[in-house]
């Protein structure tokens, strides 16, 4: 096997007539006339065979689309259905692994969400329990500070993508309800007083990583933090995701200002400071 990251996995070559050779999966005719075909093997087995070589096989001197690759894993006795977490902080995180016919297997992380993480805790015993569906591998969203916010992948300080401190970890915001006065109270948060917040939707600043943990946010405009306006917990409330997460601008203002907001009639003022 070879080019994986181990002994057990890569492309699949043999040795044929002394000389190390792919096996292949389908056949292209090269465009280039300078291009040299190389040598290739086309196998064919029942299943049965305890070697390669007692497959049915035939060389090619041919140009080859796609080489077989494979990772061999060592037979375990696991009972189908089961499932486990490896290689978290604890026996309560981790990688989902599940038992397919007698071998432990990762699952794919497209359509990967709130729903499916809360149906594994579940199984795994941890009944009525905040769950996180991640799936980045390389995700790292530990937050310590209860209610926070930081703007992320912007081109300055002063915009990016909203991403919220709760529950211990950093977390999106939905689009949906996303409006001037949520991005109002959030640039203030972020220390940016300004009457030109700009909200943005659908990913704008790329696409966040972890939980989502708001949606239907609904800001009078004159709260300190996201937290104090109403909203609807984004994890497992609705159907978002990350192609949905929200961000906003913080333009510089022109004039120090006062902000004041009849919370009776919604009228808005606003005067020099």
């Amino acid at each position: 096997l070879y080019g994986g990251q181990s002994n057990a996995e890569g492309d699949l070559q043999i040795c044929f007539n002394g000389v190390w050779v792919f096996a292949c999966d389908s056949w292209w005719i090269s465009p280039n006339v300078n291009v040299a075909p190389i040598m290739y093997i086309r196998f064919s087995c029942s299943g049965n065979e305890n070697s390669l070589k007692n497959c049915y096989n035939r060389p090619y001197n041919y140009y080859c689309n796609t080489v077989f690759g494979f990772i061999c894993s060592n037979a375990v006795n696991c009972s189908n259905g089961t499932i486990r977490l490896t290689d978290g902080g604890g026996d309560n995180e981790g990688r989902v692994e599940i038992c397919t016919d007698g071998i432990w297997m990762t699952i794919d992380a497209r359509y990967w969400n709130y729903n499916n993480a809360k149906v594994v805790c579940r199984q795994l015993g941890y009944y009525d329990t905040w769950s996180v569906a991640i799936t980045d591998t390389n995700w790292s969203g530990i937050c310590d500070k209860e209610g926070s916010l930081r703007l992320s992948d912007g081109a300055d300080s002063r915009e990016g993508r909203i991403e919220i401190c709760l529950n211990g970890y950093w977390g999106t915001v939905c689009s949906t309800g996303w409006d001037e006065r949520d991005a109002l109270v959030a640039c203030t948060q972020a220390g940016h007083h300004t009457l030109r917040a700009i909200p943005v939707t659908n990913g704008y600043f790329g696409r966040g990583t972890g939980p989502v943990h708001m949606t239907r946010v609904d800001c009078i405009g004159n709260e300190e933090s996201l937290t104090q306006c109403p909203y609807v917990n984004g994890i497992g409330a609705t159907n978002c995701y990350h192609a949905k997460d929200v961000g906003v601008m913080c333009k510089e203002s022109p004039i120090h200002y006062s902000v004041t907001i009849d919370t009776d009639t919604d009228a808005v003022f606003i005067g020099n400071r």
